[in-house]
């Protein structure tokens, strides 16, 4: 089971931890005295959702039954096969595409960004019980989520698998937004409405799956952005966006050039040959215009340079536009960081959704 695999990776990060008397007793209290992820990850969480400002007045003893009410809550939620495949979704997403992650602790116990999603998800379990005493604990984790991480995400709203709240602060999600699968959302986002009535009917966005949504966007309505769309920092987004279509600014769509075919290598030498070819007979025109007596200055010069075309590399040194670096070269690495977790053969994960 891959929940498991996790948290036998975790428990060798914590391990690590011990070393250090500033990180020994996180490592015991986090992720070693649990037996499995949804227990690591419901604790860390109830311990934030609780505390004495919260509850003023309560004593340390309700305090505590109120926190391992919570724990059992988040732990019992958590431990759902679909709930639990989502959050390793989240995980695997965070590993993968935030370069500054080199394991599972640290999105686990310092992202709140993966801790805001994943206090959505309990929430939104909540939310579809339909009842008064559910949706009113939904509310109140929305809440705390709010002041906590400073991201406002409503436990009706509708999520995917694989969604990334990068840096998180100030991230709005409206109570009908669709967000689709392996998301990546930066910080001062907002999934809003326009203000305009709308009665039943759906008023925030529809984001699609394997989207990037940039730092500071505003996206307003009842409109899609399809499936690897691009939602540039600060744009303002009221209108539909075609799948993998890139918007800046206020509802500017980026026309993108057609792609230009690449040279095949053969191409490459035949241009090659005839940069060479085209700066020897420019040469030989010069040695022909000195042996016929016509004076080589200024106007000469000129005339035989705009003949001639830029120089090129010598025979033997050209790179062929350095075909040694490729793409595959950076999936392999993203390969590689989803092997380690998942326990799988390179190139056969599916980053579980």
């Amino acid at each position: 089971m891959i929940a498991a695999r996790a948290f036998a990776y975790l428990v060798s990060e914590a391990h690590a931890l011990e070393k250090s008397p500033l990180t020994k007793q996180m490592a015991h209290l986090f992720v070693l005295r649990h037996t499995q992820l949804a227990e690591a990850i419901g604790y860390v969480l109830a311990g934030k959702i609780c505390d004495g400002d919260t509850f003023t007045g309560s004593t340390a003893a309700e305090l505590l039954e109120l926190k391992e009410a919570y724990a059992a809550t988040f732990v019992s939620t958590l431990s759902e096969p679909q709930v639990m495949s989502s959050v390793l979704a989240d995980l695997a997403k965070a590993w993968i595409a935030d370069p500054a992650t080199s394991g599972l602790f640290q999105p686990i116990f310092f992202f709140k960004g993966f801790q805001a999603v994943a206090l959505y998800r309990v929430a939104h379990r909540l939310w579809m019980a339909d009842d008064a005493c559910s949706r009113n604990a939904a509310l109140l984790i929305q809440s705390r989520m709010a002041e906590l991480f400073a991201v406002d995400i409503h436990p009706g709203a509708t999520i995917g698998d694989g969604v990334m709240l990068d840096h998180a602060s100030g991230v709005v999600i409206g109570s009908t937004a669709i967000i689709g699968n392996d998301v990546y959302m930066l910080h001062s986002t907002t999934l809003g409405a326009t203000g305009k009535p709308m009665g039943t009917a759906r008023r925030h966005p529809k984001i699609g799956s394997s989207c990037t949504i940039g730092a500071g966007c505003t996206v307003l309505g009842d409109l899609t952005v399809g499936d690897k769309a691009t939602i540039g920092a600060a744009a303002v987004v009221t209108k539909d966006v075609p799948s993998g279509g890139t918007v800046i600014g206020v509802n500017a769509l980026l026309k993108r050039k057609a792609p230009v075919p690449p040279l095949s290598l053969a191409s490459k030498v035949r241009r090659l040959n005839s940069e060479q070819r085209e700066k020897f007979e420019a040469h030989m025109d010069e040695q022909a215009l000195a042996q016929s007596g016509v004076p080589s200055g200024p106007v000469a010069s000129a005339s035989s340079a705009a003949g001639a075309a830029p120089a090129a590399e010598e025979v033997g040194t050209y790179d062929f536009f350095g075909e040694s670096g490729s793409l595959d070269d950076l999936a392999w690495i993203y390969d590689r960081k989803a092997v380690e977790l998942v326990g799988q053969e390179e190139g056969t994960y599916d980053m579980f959704f």
